[in-house]
């Protein structure tokens, strides 16, 4: 919790509500697309899918609304607002598509894991080495070529020579 004084002298507190309100939202949001892609999940389902109340579900959805979902509000209040669609940065935040960062993360947490694994001293420490490189100093440059991978903008086409050499 952080707090801050509104423009009247107030002590107000802001209460951190991304991982217990919108995130449990966007996922359900996301569940429900990917299980009825040809409907509209609305308020009502969301908090059916997530045990928040429609309040909660409203507020998370306003949060949500243009950065992570397409949210059209009709009349009736937020058990009857719908998502229509949800933005890629949304199934990227959920997990569902691959972040550049994300997949660096994955690396290193691979490398230390098969480190924690190996019973050869040396090479698990070549391993650790390795891992902490990626999350130190050529973090930007795994970031970057995990991008590319991601867009497909290597300039790597995976076609080499043939046996004929061309």
């Amino acid at each position: 919790m952080t707090g801050y004084v509104s423009m009247i002298g107030e002590a107000i507190s802001v209460h951190e509500t991304w991982a217990t309100r919108e995130l449990p939202v966007l996922e359900a949001v996301i569940r429900a697309r990917e299980a009825r892609w040809d409907q509209f999940p609305d308020g009502a389902d969301i908090a059916s899918a997530t045990g928040l109340g429609l309040d909660d579900v409203g507020r998370a959805f306003l949060a949500l609304k243009n950065e992570y979902i397409d949210l059209r509000m009709t009349g009736g209040g937020p058990g009857h607002w719908f998502v229509q669609d949800v933005t890629p940065e949304a199934r990227r935040i959920v997990g569902q598509w691959p972040s550049p960062d994300g997949l660096v993360d994955r690396l290193i947490t691979a490398l230390n894991v098969a480190a924690d694994k190996e019973a050869d001293s040396e090479r698990r420490s070549k391993l650790r080495t390795v891992a902490g490189l990626i999350a130190g100093t050529a973090r930007e440059i795994f970031v970057d070529v995990a991008a590319a991978t991601i867009t497909g903008r290597t300039g790597i086409t995976g076609h080499g020579p043939g046996p004929d050499g061309g």
